[in-house]
């Protein structure tokens, strides 16, 4: 039995179930259940369904004692009266944060291998994960001390990166990921409910550039200025921003300090294209000018198996730093849906 759900910001596109039959692969999961972790930012290649290679930025971690590094990023597992503490590592190179006035630093894209932790959903002192005071430069790192309180509701939720002036390049590049509160003992839900097999869903997109170099790289010097570009239209268009528009918009110097500049390698064999959307108009406020691809779990269209007369709760997460989804399921008279 085969799930469907369908993106749509003025459009439909599907994202899971149509494409190549992969069976969903979850996120690896990490136990933060008074344990202590370390996560590392590093420069990493990210293969999308053997169509494209894109150099990018990864959340890295040991996994049964080998490094991976994965996009998502892992599941990080809290259970609700415990401690859980995350050494966020940058392994980037790259320039330090540089001083903005406060006035613009909202309007300038800067700090490209600067980054941070944020969470959404755990009730945690505020200062944990403080976004506009806590940086990790370069080849530095910071502990993260979460302390779950005994009450806190179970439930999915979510990380990423967030310093102000990267977030957009980050995010969409790739580093985040799911995070899951856990009660004792499941003791807040129906024994029936807890028994339940469960999936970790998380939705994204990456919104490619058409025109890129030979060797796959961004055109800055043939690019217009984002804001100079969209500064007649901006109150009127939503423009979804590639790779590059973020990449381009990042300050010249800080650009050519980083080694970590977007790849992105199209595979040239037949059908490769499949997975790309192409519209260049949607309605007269939302445009494309990228080939764009939606996700599921970093895959494209994956399918989900459920056995007959069985349940099954898709914990889905949007982790999409530009759009929002409506989800719809098809076949309501195969499967009961709540």
């Amino acid at each position: 039995m085969l799930l469907f759900f369908l993106f749509s910001i003025a459009f439909f596109v599907n994202v899971l179930g149509q494409y190549g039959g992969n069976e969903l692969v979850e996120p690896d999961v990490i136990e933060l259940n008074g344990n202590y972790t370390t996560i590392t930012v590093k420069k990493c290649v990210w293969n999308i369904e053997n169509v494209v290679n894109f150099t990018t930025r990864c959340y890295c971690y040991q996994w049964k004692g080998v490094e991976k590094c994965t996009v998502p990023g892992p599941t990080l597992v809290f259970t609700n009266g415990t401690d859980g503490y995350i050494n966020m590592s940058n392994g980037l190179v790259g320039s330090n944060a540089i001083s903005i006035p406060d006035i613009v630093e909202s309007m300038i894209s800067h700090d490209p291998d600067v980054t941070n932790l944020h969470t959404h959903g755990l009730h945690v002192d505020p200062s944990v994960d403080d976004i506009i005071d806590i940086l990790i430069n370069p080849g530095t790192s910071k502990t993260y001390p979460f302390q779950i309180p005994h009450d806190h509701y179970p439930g999915l939720h979510w990380y990423h990166a967030h310093w102000h002036g990267s977030v957009s390049l980050q995010v969409h590049g790739g580093l985040f990921g799911a995070i899951s509160v856990n009660t004792q003992h499941n003791a807040s839900l129906d024994p029936a409910f807890a028994e339940i097999t469960s999936r970790v869903v998380i939705l994204h997109a990456v919104h490619f550039n058409s025109k890129v170099r030979t060797d796959g790289s961004c055109n800055c010097s043939d690019y217009a200025d984002w804001f100079d570009y969209h500064s007649v239209n901006i109150s009127a268009i939503f423009r979804l921003t590639t790779i590059c528009d973020q990449w381009c918009d990042m300050i010249c110097a800080q650009r050519n300090q980083s080694e970590q500049e977007p790849i992105q390698n199209f595979s040239s064999a037949v059908g490769s294209d499949a997975i790309f959307t192409q519209t260049t108009q949607i309605d007269s406020q939302i445009f494309y000018n990228s080939k764009s691809t939606f996700l599921v779990n970093s895959q494209y269209q994956p399918t989900i198996t459920i056995d007959k007369n069985q349940w099954l709760r898709l914990r889905i997460l949007n982790a999409d730093s530009q759009g929002s989804y409506l989800l719809q399921f098809n076949n309501k008279s195969i499967c009961e849906y709540h």
